[in-house]
């Protein structure tokens, strides 16, 4: 192990014993444990996990293109996430880590009226939870660390769209929430030894449009853009070692930017459709933490196929995420889903998997189960 990578621990201790006037919220946000600033899009249903994310602009659901065809019925769906970390799995000792957690991936209510589609909808397009606890050797003495974290952001919205010939145009009034918690306690035999916490939270409205074009039964198009509003966030930072002993609220802020993408669907053969979707969004900084998330490209591609007049579904998908100057800069998707229709229910299930490259170090896992269930009325 080298202490470009994994000798946190001394660094910290160095910095601590030495000025500790200069510590500050972001000497918590140690870059080898966590992964802030950098954001993996989280699914909002079971199609979606299932197709790689490639229908997430398309307008076949009305959580990031308020364009979509609002069919009456109810979509609740709960997902089961777990985050592997074999980078720090590579480089300790009596590693252990959380089993995973059960959260929601998403939610909608959508009713037609004359025409204009109506969607009320809720899900988290950020969500990751993780809990290590392990032991290394730092270049001195070995030490114990437990870190843990929570990232959350929560949107909710009322999704309005309007058909006009072939095209579907939609709005929608969003309000979101973030929301996240960064913790580790180190042992090592060093003024650093001790706890670290860090956890902030704000929300924003903003709004968002979108777009729906069908040119042939067989194909549809669809784009959406978002502004992401500027957050202000407020917290607390404590730190309790042998060199510092505080406690403090911490006023933050995460800059505006924008998101967006583009896909597209084709209807190749009886009951194959074929996805592709390209999206992103631009560069955001952290004023108070001296941090900037950069620009993120996300791109998939996805399968699906409806043995009708059978009830079920298949879909696949892969795809990958790129985002500049965050300590996970690369992620490679693939995706395996089925659903069944019970006459009015439908049923989806959904396995996703996130291989996440970190610079010179072993690959992680970000792995989720989604289930959707969506019922008509």
């Amino acid at each position: 192990m080298t202490t470009g990578r994994l000798g946190f621990g001394l660094l910290t201790a160095l910095l601590l014993a030495s000025a500790p006037a200069l510590a500050q919220p972001s000497t918590t946000l140690v870059p080898q444990l966590f992964a802030f600033p950098g954001t993996l899009t989280a699914p909002p249903s079971a199609a979606a996990a299932g197709l790689g994310l490639a229908n997430l602009w398309l307008g076949d659901e009305p959580f990031a293109n308020p364009a979509a065809i609002a069919s009456k019925g109810i979509v609740l769906s709960p997902v089961f996430l777990r985050v592997s970390r074999q980078d720090l799995r590579a480089h300790s000792r009596d590693y252990g880590e959380d089993s995973g957690y059960f959260d929601g991936a998403g939610g909608s209510v959508s009713y037609p009226v004359r025409g204009v589609g109506l969607s009320l909808y809720a899900w988290q397009p950020a969500l990751r939870q993780e809990d290590e606890a392990y032991t290394h050797v730092l270049p001195a003495e070995p030490g114990t660390f437990k870190n843990s974290s929570a990232e959350r952001e929560v949107r909710a919205g009322l999704a309005v769209s309007v058909p006009w010939r072939s095209v579907r145009f939609g709005l929608a009034a969003e309000w979101m929430r973030l929301d996240d918690s960064y913790d580790y306690v180190e042992t090592a035999g060093s003024p650093a030894d001790g706890s670290h916490h860090l956890d902030f939270a704000g929300d924003a409205a903003t709004v968002r449009a979108g777009v729906r074009f069908t040119p042939h039964r067989r194909v549809q198009v669809g784009a959406a853009l978002g502004y992401l509003p500027a957050l202000d966030l407020s917290g607390t930072w404590q730190v309790r070692t042998l060199a510092l002993d505080t406690t403090a609220a911490v006023a933050l802020r995460r800059g505006s930017g924008w998101e967006g993408g583009c896909a597209a669907g084709v209807t190749v053969s009886e009951g194959l459709r074929v996805l592709g979707a390209l999206g992103g969004r631009s560069a955001q900084s952290w004023e108070g933490l001296g941090l900037t998330a950069g620009r993120q490209i996300e791109w998939s591609v996805g399968l699906e196929y409806r043995a009708a007049p059978d009830p079920w579904t298949a879909r696949l998908g892969i795809g990958q995420e790129q985002q500049r100057g965050v300590p996970e800069p690369r992620a490679g998707l693939v995706s395996l889903g089925l659903g069944w229709n019970f006459e009015g229910v439908i049923v989806d299930f959904a396995a996703l998997r996130r291989s996440i490259s970190r610079p010179g170090l072993a690959t992680s896992y970000d792995d989720r189960l989604v289930a959707s269930a969506s019922i008509g009325f």
